[in-house]
């Protein structure tokens, strides 16, 4: 009983920490998005600082990204050269924050009482434009994260991380300069 509990316990930490990393990838993304968007208004002088969304559009998306990964979505493409399943993937996941982004389009607009036909009329309309910059840019934020992905997946574990983030030490075992 012990056991699976702390297989429960080791592969909740896992996702945790992958929940975590990109999170704070999306959040760095988005802030710096928000940033670019404020300095553009402020030179129109109207003020927007929705940093907070930011951070909160990063946990949506990094959930949706585990929950799409647990679902396998995009993996059509597995045995191609990894440039095909890392574009694919990205392809697949910014279809899905497109209709996220429709959603959360509709959830507010119901939420302010308006008709589903004037939001949707919104989102076709003067709000279409937004949306697809928003997807456009996730599309190319995401390749190299999908790239990054699809590398790890092929090697394996913990060979990515490692490379990235432990010494590395010669034959002999001293630290490379």
């Amino acid at each position: 009983m012990e056991s699976k509990f702390k297989k429960f316990k080791t592969r909740a930490f896992e996702e945790f920490k992958v929940m975590a990393l990109l999170t704070l990838y999306l959040a760095i993304l988005f802030g710096a998005l928000t940033t670019y968007k404020r300095l553009i208004l402020a030179q129109q002088g109207i003020g927007y600082a929705d940093y907070g969304v930011s951070v909160i559009d990063a946990l949506i998306l990094a959930k949706v990204l585990l929950i799409g990964g647990a679902f396998r979505v995009g993996t059509r493409f597995n045995d191609r050269p990894l440039i095909i399943p890392a574009l694919h993937k990205t392809l697949c996941f910014s279809f899905l924050v497109l209709a996220l982004a429709v959603v959360e389009r509709l959830i507010k607009g119901w939420w302010a009482g308006n008709s589903t036909s004037a939001i949707l009329g919104a989102i076709l309309g003067p709000e279409k434009w937004p949306i697809l910059a928003r997807v456009v840019m996730l599309y190319v934020a995401l390749i190299p994260f999908f790239a990054f992905w699809e590398v790890n997946r092929v090697l394996g574990g913990d060979v990515l991380r490692k490379l990235f983030f432990k010494p590395r030490t010669t034959p002999d075992g001293s630290a490379q300069n």
